[in-house]
Order: structure tokens, then sequence, then C-alpha cells
């Protein structure tokens, strides 16, 4: 396939992908539109672009109704195996989670799951129709440690997350499973940076505002990358958007000043890729001019290598970042703790040798942050190229 039709096919894909993630009204009104992409692509490898991105069983059983022929039972069968597969997957962890749920209110200690299966199954009506790998907790600050430590009852090892003066790690404590029998538990007191008391007021029981509102925090903290979290937003209005009274988005967002920015801005985002109403469930929400920097680099089919999209998620951390929060972000970036640079060194060396290669590290990582910042912020001022959101009809 020559250059300029590969290209095509890539655009042409990307379209097609997040015309599908959409929420139901613009997936009925682009219908034709969706129809005729598949016809122009590759049945094979849409499959394998699906699959590769975790969006297989998510999104296969929706494009399959827009094809026709071989490419509709390509797609239904490719997609039969991906739902069948997460399913299975899905299930051991969601009895997994709602054994540890169970284990942790038992001891006293309130807390509730984070996305995973049960998303799946309350978004989709199916815990298979969403790839789920580990597990996700969220329960009260306080209790963070004592809940560590019940869990290994489980047979859950010691958390090496290092903590911040407060004994609280920046987000959540990992768990892994002694013997790898049980998935990977991450046990949160908060989802998103800049937040210290919205998972804690709101998650533990959470409105249908609540629910959209960690969906956003999510989907920013990712950097906008990727189609899953937008689509998961895309699903949740489908289901339970018609709950939500107008602009009260925007009057939760102001409740939290710190995330009012970030919300603000992922909403738009949703807006953009997957149709989210956003002006509707704002109201008077204020950006910042950083957001709109922050907006422009989101693109959910960025193609660049890992350590160039980890440099744009930071970035986009740092754009998003309330006041006062500017340096907090910086230092994430680029003065990131010892444990992390001796994960990447293999933990090599000690005493002084240790020391300087945690400098040279330190070193050497802020330099090449700080490049591909440069880079990313040079995309932003380029011309926004056409079919990135949504089609409309």
């Amino acid at each position: 396939m020559g250059s300029d039709a590969a290209r095509a096919a890539r655009r042409g894909e990307a379209e097609l992908i997040t015309l599908a993630a959409g929420t139901r009204p613009l997936r009925e009104a682009n219908a034709e539109r969706a129809r005729e992409l598949l016809c122009a692509l590759d049945t094979s490898r849409l499959v394998s672009s699906l699959r590769a991105r975790r969006l297989l069983a998510t999104l296969g059983p929706r494009l399959a109704r827009f094809a026709t022929g071989d490419g509709e039972r390509q797609l239904a069968t490719a997609s039969s195996e991906a739902v069948r597969s997460a399913r299975n997957r899905g299930r051991h962890i969601q009895l997994t989670s709602r054994r540890i749920v169970e284990l942790l209110a038992a001891t006293g200690v309130r807390c509730a799951s984070l996305k995973g299966p049960d998303l799946a199954e309350s978004l989709y009506g199916d815990v298979g129709r969403r790839v789920c790998n580990d597990i996700d907790v969220l329960v009260e600050a306080h209790a963070l440690r004592a809940a560590a430590g019940t869990l290994r009852s489980l047979g859950y090892g010691e958390p090496e997350d290092p903590v911040d003066r407060d004994g609280l790690p920046r987000l959540h404590l990992a768990l892994s499973h002694a013997r790898g029998a049980l998935p990977h538990v991450d046990l949160h007191w908060r989802i998103h940076w800049y937040e210290t008391r919205f998972a804690q007021e709101r998650l533990l029981a959470p409105e249908p505002v609540d629910e959209l509102a960690a969906l956003l925090l999510f989907h920013a903290r990712d950097g906008f990358l990727d189609v899953r979290l937008a689509c998961d937003i895309g699903a949740w209005w489908d289901r339970r958007g018609e709950r939500l009274e107008r602009e009260e988005l925007g009057r939760l967002a102001r409740g939290y000043p710190d995330l009012e920015p970030v919300l603000s801005a992922s909403a738009r985002v949703a807006e953009r890729t997957v149709g989210l109403p956003a002006s509707t469930l704002l109201g008077r929400a204020r950006a910042t001019r950083r957001a709109g920097v922050a907006l422009r680099l989101a693109d959910p089919h960025r193609s660049a290598s890992a350590a160039q999209l980890y440099a744009e998620m930071g970035l986009i951390d740092w754009l998003l970042s309330p006041r006062g929060g500017l340096t907090a972000a910086l230092r994430r970036q680029l003065l990131p703790s010892a444990q992390v640079l001796d994960q990447r060194a293999g933990r090599r060396g000690s005493g002084r040798t240790r020391s300087k290669m945690l400098y040279a590290g330190r070193l050497a990582m802020r330099w090449g942050v700080l490049a591909r910042y440069v880079r990313a912020l040079a995309r932003a001022a380029q011309p926004r190229r056409a079919g990135l959101g949504v089609p409309r009809a």
C-alpha cells in the first residue's frame, strides 16, 4: 500500500472508530458514513487495529451492525470471540473485586469499586464488552494503610509506593498478589492529582453527576489518549444522561475549584470526540488559556513513541493544573522519585555509585521530557487536522 493510500486508510479508520465510540444519536445520524468507511477499509486490518487498542469487544459489535457481507461476518465473529474472552477474564476480576470490597466493608472501611467489570456491566450490559486487567478500589484516606494490611489475608504483598509527609501516596497503593493468582489491585484515596476531597466526598456513594465527573477525570489524567475512556463517557451518556439537570456538571465543578479547569476541558474533549453536550452540562464553568492548549493537544488517535506520549500526558497534566498546582505538576514530571528511577535502572548500584546514577537519571530524564514538551507545543501551534472529531449529520 502506497504512503498516500496508507495515510488515507489510517484517517478513515480513525474516523470510523471515533464515530463508533460516539453517543447513540451520533451513531445513528452517521450510519451511512460508517457504511461508506467500512466498504473502503480492509476488515482484517480494522479488526487487528481494534484488538491492539483493546476496543474490539467494545466497538466491534457496533461496527458489525454497519457492515455487510463478508465484512459483517468477519467483524461479528472476531467481536464475539473478543467479548467471550473478555467476559471470562472480567468475571474473575469482578468476583475478586467484590470479595475485596466485602472484606474491607466487614472491617468497617467504606470503599467502592472504580471502573472495572462493574462499569462494563453498567454501561454496556455485559462484563465482556470492556477489557479489564486489574482492580481499582477507592477507600477512605485515613484507612488506606489498614485496607492494604487487610488484603494481605488474601495473599497480597506489602505496597512499595512512595508516600508524602501526610503518609498518603500521590494517587494509590499498588498491590500485587504474592503468587500471581489474583489480579493486581490499586487502592485509591483519590482519582486525580488535583483533588483531595472529591473522591472522598462524592464517590463512595456516587450520584449520576459524580459518575460522569469521575469518567471525565480519568480521561484527563490519561492525557485524552486513545478512545476507550471517551467511549465509556459516550456510553454513560446513553444510559444516564437524561438524569442530569442542565448545568449540573458545572455546579459540581464550581464546588471543587481545583477541578473546574480539568472537568471543563475534559467535557469539551468528550463533546468533540463522542458528542457529550458539554455546553449544556457546564454552563458557566470556567476554562483557562492553558486549557485551550491542552484541548489542541488532545487526540484520541495520537501515534508516537511511548516516551513522547508519556511526556504529552505530563504536559496536559501541567496545562490543566489549578492555580498553585503548577509546581507540583512539574515536580511529578521532571523530578521523579528515587523509586521510579531505581525501577528504570534495574535497581543497580549502591552508595555513592547509586547516588550518581540517580542524579544522572534525573538529569537525563528532565532534559528528555523538556525536549518532548517542546515538540508537543509545536504540534499544538499547527492548524488542527480535520477528522479528529465526530462527523455531524
